[in-house]
């Protein structure tokens, strides 16, 4: 990987975080499966980490996301599948939380633009803004399918509550906005383990370690983006 303008992060149990102007890419100690929305290896794939691709709001996109993001990856050395996400929003933008105990680790890594703000069930329009909050959920846990799918439902619901905190508002019908028109979220969780977690909803240890880690996260990226709008 070119290292010019790169630092690092290390993930205590999970792996290592590369930061620069242009991408954040999350690299695994091992194997994880990812479940979301993502562009490059949505749905639910093996995945060795997460690339969050930095592109201009007025980028043509002339071959595939999907293809985008991993003819990048490949130009930075990785040959590896890895969840891949876009976003015009700064890289500086990025947020990121940890929770956890000694057997179970979780860090959420958080960029957002609000500029694209919207509530769910605004009228939709075409040609909307640059702006998106993509969401990567990093754990060392093995999850049922049903459970990876209620981590991210829990994980945006805390994303819907950091907005209303931080009064975001739709400039399409004027109410408080549940994110952006763009938003992106997945799930990064161990591939094998003896025991899958079967739970993590709110009433679960790991649903408020998911919550709280996103929430946090989420609050200051998009307030920091807001202060640079006001």
């Amino acid at each position: 990987m070119n290292s010019a303008a790169i630092h690092t992060l290390e993930l205590d149990g999970l792996g290592r975080l590369f930061h620069s102007p242009e991408h954040i890419i999350f690299l695994s100690e091992s194997n994880l499966h990812s479940t979301g929305s993502c562009a490059w290896n949505g749905g639910m794939a093996p995945v060795k980490g997460w690339l969050n691709l930095k592109v201009s709001g007025s980028t043509h996109i002339t071959d595939s996301p999907a293809s985008t993001l991993r003819d990048y990856a490949r130009a930075q050395g990785i040959t590896q599948p890895l969840a891949g996400m876009m976003t015009a929003a700064s890289m500086d933008s990025l947020r990121v939380t940890a929770r956890g105990d000694g057997d179970c680790r979780l860090a959420c890594l958080v960029t957002a633009g609000i500029q694209n703000a919207r509530r769910a069930g605004d009228p939709a329009d075409e040609q909307p803004a640059a702006g998106t909050i993509n969401i990567a959920l990093v754990c060392n846990q093995l999850f049922t399918p049903a459970a990876a799918i209620e981590a991210l439902l829990v994980a945006t619901e805390a994303k819907t509550a950091a907005c209303h905190d931080l009064a975001v508002v739709s400039p399409v019908s004027g109410k408080l906005a549940t994110g952006t028109g763009t938003d992106s979220i997945c799930l990064l969780s161990a591939r094998e383990g003896d025991t899958a977690i079967d739970y993590c909803g709110k009433h679960t240890r790991l649903g408020e370690w998911i919550g709280g880690a996103t929430y946090d996260a989420v609050f200051d990226s998009v307030r920091a983006c807001l202060s640079l709008l006001r």
